[in-house]
């Protein structure tokens, strides 16, 4: 009896070392559907978890939309015990459900990037009003001082250019309103653009695409000592 008493006390120990700590089974009070949509910020979940016993958070960052400035919740998820998987997986959590706080918890979050317009900054819609010498001066300040940011914009297709075999494109676009500010591209991938419908990459015809067209555009702003350029965040024909 000694033998096995004296086992059975250190794993009793142990139990009560492990029970003792702040592990427990914990109710949830809401599910990640609540905790999406909930108006919570990211400091706000993450002290409402710790207050529940959690200790593993781990907040992500998944995607970028566009939108104010805001940093926003996408998702909020449970350390999923279930999966086999040699990584760790996570589930959705549901209201009132019983949920270890050992378990690892998941906030990821969502950027959202203003976008500059003519209609918010004054800036832009002054660019759109005026003539080749005094814009030329102009332009490489507004995108230097912009550097980083997204500028939205409607324009006309004023040239196009299949590439060979339709591996690229080339292409101007005349923003709407203006007589003087346009932007182009050279060689530019057709699956890059983010173009949808009969347009998208796989569907593509040479000739789809023409002059006189009307498109939406948003694009980054990228500057380098006193060059800048537009990353294509998207394209969308209007038709």
């Amino acid at each position: 009896m000694r033998k096995i008493g004296f086992p059975l006390l250190i794993c009793s120990f142990l139990l009560f070392l492990f029970v003792g700590c702040d592990t427990a089974a914990v109710s949830m009070p809401y599910g990640s559907e609540e905790y999406e949509n909930g108006d919570w910020t990211v400091e706000e979940l993450i002290n409402h978890f710790e207050e529940l016993g959690f200790s593993d958070i781990n907040v992500t960052n998944e995607l970028e939309i566009f939108g104010n400035d805001e940093i926003g919740i996408y998702n909020v998820l449970i350390e999923d015990t279930s999966s086999d998987s040699l990584f760790t997986e996570y589930r959705t959590i549901e209201k009132g459900e019983e949920v270890g706080n050992w378990l690892k918890v998941k906030i990821e979050t969502y950027t959202s990037v203003p976008l500059l317009t003519k209609d918010n900054s004054a800036e832009f819609a002054e660019l759109i009003k005026m003539d080749a010498p005094i814009l030329n001066e102009t332009l490489m300040s507004f995108m230097d001082s912009h550097n980083g940011e997204y500028l939205e914009f409607d324009g006309t297709i004023t040239d196009w250019y299949d590439d060979v075999f339709w591996v690229g494109v080339s292409f101007t676009i005349t923003v709407e309103n203006s007589e003087c500010l346009e932007f182009s591209w050279s060689t530019m991938d057709l699956s890059d653009l983010d173009l949808g419908g009969e347009y998208e990459y796989s569907k593509y015809k040479a000739g789809a695409i023409s002059e006189r067209m009307q498109v939406h555009m948003i694009t980054k702003i990228v500057t380098s000592e006193n060059e800048w350029h537009l990353e294509i965040e998207s394209m969308q024909i209007v038709e």
